[in-house]
């Protein structure tokens, strides 16, 4: 059966040589520093929307292309899963799903459910090998659908787009109340010269204080929140990973010395 064949669905090596070389170097780490590992995938929605068939017409929008697409996408991050569990001793598979900033537009014909259906099949799929599963989205969209799927984290640009989550107080409380994480992207991965911790801090307290206004109890999410670079560092050079990674590090602390952990 396709479900058991987990490794028909491998992402090649000459694909994405540097996922080979991190999950290899993770394996030769001692235990206590390889706990955890997390990789990420592009999504089933945003494939689904991606590619096209023959006709340029994205494969979403033709029943069995899309089935085909979000089954296929949801096995890949099954693999990547596998993979980091056998490396680490936890693993978060996150998936990439940009097109869901397009979700709702007149540009996007996919119903609620089958955008649903598909991130959940992906995320049934990485909870199989034990591992968490997330989803990242850098831009709007109706956060009421991504509170809604089986995801245990939601990453989102807090520095730029933070605005729509306080829209959706009941269904985000419902996503704390199974367990949820919020993963605040609150560090931009192009800061400026003047931006440092402190404004960062007091960003984040704002955000809070929105969340407050909306019923939500302030230190219950921040104890159910991670913090993150607002985007991927991919194609930058390696002093400007740095400077956003440093950035991160101070604000995390001054976080949790304030909260005494």
């Amino acid at each position: 059966m396709i479900g058991e064949d987990i490794d028909r669905f491998a992402i090649s090596r000459d694909y994405a040589l540097g996922l080979h070389l991190f999950l290899e170097r993770l394996s030769g780490l001692p235990a206590d520093e390889r706990r955890c590992a997390k990789g990420q995938v592009t999504g089933p929605f945003s494939f689904a929307m991606t590619v096209t068939d023959e006709a340029k017409r994205s494969l979403a929008y033709t029943p069995e292309f899309h089935e085909i697409a979000t089954q296929g996408m949801a096995m890949k991050a099954r693999w990547m899963a596998r993979r980091l569990r056998e490396a680490a001793g936890s693993a978060l598979v996150v998936l990439d799903e940009p097109y869901l900033c397009a979700f709702g537009s007149a540009f996007v014909n996919v119903s609620r459910e089958d955008v649903a259906g598909a991130i959940d099949a992906a995320a049934a799929a990485i909870h199989a090998e034990g591992a968490l599963a997330g989803i990242h989205c850098c831009g709007n969209t109706d956060w009421s659908l991504v509170f809604s799927t089986q995801v245990d984290l939601i990453n989102f640009d807090a520095y730029a787009f933070f605005q729509g989550i306080p829209l959706y107080p009941e269904p985000l409380r419902a996503f704390l109340d199974r367990g949820g994480i919020l993963s605040w992207g609150i560090v931009p991965t192009s800061p400026d010269d003047h931006l440092d911790a402190s404004n960062l801090l007091h960003l984040l307290d704002d955000h809070l204080t929105q969340l407050a206004a909306r019923g939500l109890d302030s230190s219950r999410v921040l104890h159910q929140s991670m913090l993150t670079p607002s985007c991927g560092m991919g194609t930058y050079t390696e002093g400007s990973a740095d400077r956003v990674v440093d950035l991160l590090l101070q604000l995390a602390d001054k976080v949790q010395r304030r909260a005494g952990l």
